[in-house]
């Protein structure tokens, strides 16, 4: 009865032996070059990490809540802002303190080296943003609308919660 059951009269089927134990050839233990490549040392990780990070609203109690925005939306009909540094006309987002502005790539050198404007003065700079992206003027205080208000509210939303992480 050794290859036959004895009570129905089948035969078992002969079992087939796996190269490998439980049909796995992996590396159990990864090499170890490979493994520390693509990971981040422990000493790039922040330490001091607020933790539950939220997006910041304000509002009165009871009232509609309204999202603290992190970049400012300056809207002219003809934006005539000019980088104090290089006196070219700025590319995107830009920086500005009282009427002076600084386009992104002379406010991270000024604030890395320092040389012409002090880490204090740089500092008031605020992040500003041309309103040529959402609405065209066409030399009228009209705006004529060139993305949906409800894509405009997520890209907010989502500059407002990346700066919590990036500033």
């Amino acid at each position: 009865s050794s290859g036959i059951n004895a009570e129905y009269g089948e035969e078992k089927k002969p079992v087939k032996k796996n190269k490998e134990s439980f049909n796995n050839s992996a590396a159990r233990f990864p090499v170890e070059g490979k493994a520390t490549i693509y990971q981040p040392a422990p000493g790039t990780y922040e330490h001091d990490v607020r933790r539950f990070r939220r997006v910041e609203f304000a509002g009165s109690f009871g009232g509609k809540q309204a999202l603290k925005e992190t970049i400012s939306i300056k809207c002219v009909q003809n934006n005539e802002d000019t980088c104090d540094s290089c006196k070219r006309p700025p590319i995107g987002d830009y920086f500005t303190y009282r009427n002076r502005a600084l386009c992104r790539n002379c406010h991270s050198f000024h604030s890395a080296y320092g040389e012409k404007y002090p880490p204090s003065y740089l500092q008031a700079f605020a992040k500003v943003r041309d309103c040529s992206e959402i609405h065209h003027h066409e030399g009228t205080s009209a705006k004529i609308k060139l993305k949906d208000p409800k894509l405009e509210r997520k890209q907010r939303y989502r500059e407002a919660y990346f700066n919590q992480y990036f500033h």
